[in-house]
């Protein structure tokens, strides 16, 4: 009995070391691909440093418009953010936003269009995962080039703000889940390419929602209270703008009230993107690419 027991023991212990091993060589997979479009990312520096500049040139006007903006509502706060810290928020949603380039939505749509997708949803790994991780290399790739050049530009304009360790690490957290959300509602539009020829107007439309109702360009602490509350409310706020409201100015209640906000979409939105993805893969089997 007790050779029994061990022999079952070892055979269960060789199972779960089996598995330990694929599960490692499977997740090895994605991350070669996040450091494969890393290096392609840091290979031209120069497109780098292209779209940190950007950034710089946008925080500069933002810095002229909103000097003026105070001066004439003759204000030194709104909202309980000052001068600085508006300015500090909108360098980081501009370096966050910017470091997502291309656009998930572009690469994901032109593959469906083309034919292509009918290949590589045959290799050994999920089409969705191995996208999010390409999309995760690039970001990691623009992202210090954006923030680097962003925060020397706001701290030459306005100085420094009040940053605190709290801030930093709970904003990043929401704003690793303000990566993912960009993503899913990339992969979504992307796959509507199953049934739209074009889908640039969807990327425009997403676009434009991310500057106006994520607080790229107005910072949502100067909504009106109606709009602000329902904004709030809606996943474009809490993809760049709320991380970067964190980082600068960290309240308790803002960072549990918009962790549940993403949570909530997470949840739905992951939902939406399995249910598009497994229609339109079937259609793709049932027409024939």
């Amino acid at each position: 009995m007790r050779k029994f027991i061990a022999r079952k023991n070892m055979e269960l212990k060789n199972i779960l070391q089996l598995d330990k091993e694929q599960w490692r060589k499977k997740w090895q997979k994605y991350f070669a691909i996040a450091k494969v479009n890393y290096q392609s990312q840091t290979t031209y520096v120069g497109n780098n440093i292209g779209r940190a500049v950007t950034v710089l040139l946008r925080i500069w006007i933002f810095t002229q418009v909103y000097q003026l903006s105070y001066s004439v509502m003759g204000v030194s706060e709104v909202n309980g953010l000052t001068l600085p810290m508006m300015i500090w928020i909108l360098m980081f949603t501009q370096g966050f936003q910017s470091s997502a380039r291309p656009p998930a939505f572009r690469l994901i749509g032109n593959e469906v269009q083309a034919g292509d997708l009918a290949y590589t949803i045959n290799r050994p790994y999920h089409y969705l995962v191995y996208h999010f991780f390409a999309y995760m290399g690039r970001v990691s790739a623009n992202f210090f080039f954006n923030i680097i050049i962003g925060a020397i530009a706001a701290f030459v304009l306005v100085g420094l703000v009040g940053f605190s360790v709290k801030g930093l690490i709970l904003g990043g957290c929401l704003l690793l889940f303000g990566y993912v959300l960009d993503f899913i509602i990339s992969a979504i539009l992307g796959l509507c390419a199953f049934w739209m020829e074009d889908i640039r107007a969807l990327g425009w439309i997403y676009s434009k929602a991310l500057m106006v109702l994520g607080g790229q360009v107005v910072p949502i602490a100067m909504f009106p209270d109606a709009l602000k509350k329902i904004v709030e409310l809606l996943p474009f706020a809490s993809i760049f703008y709320t991380p970067s409201l964190l980082i600068v100015n960290f309240s308790w209640p803002v960072f549990i009230k918009f962790l549940l906000v993403q949570i909530f979409w997470l949840v739905v939105l992951l939902w939406v993107v399995k249910k598009v993805y497994q229609r339109g893969v079937k259609n793709l089997s049932i027409n024939g690419g």
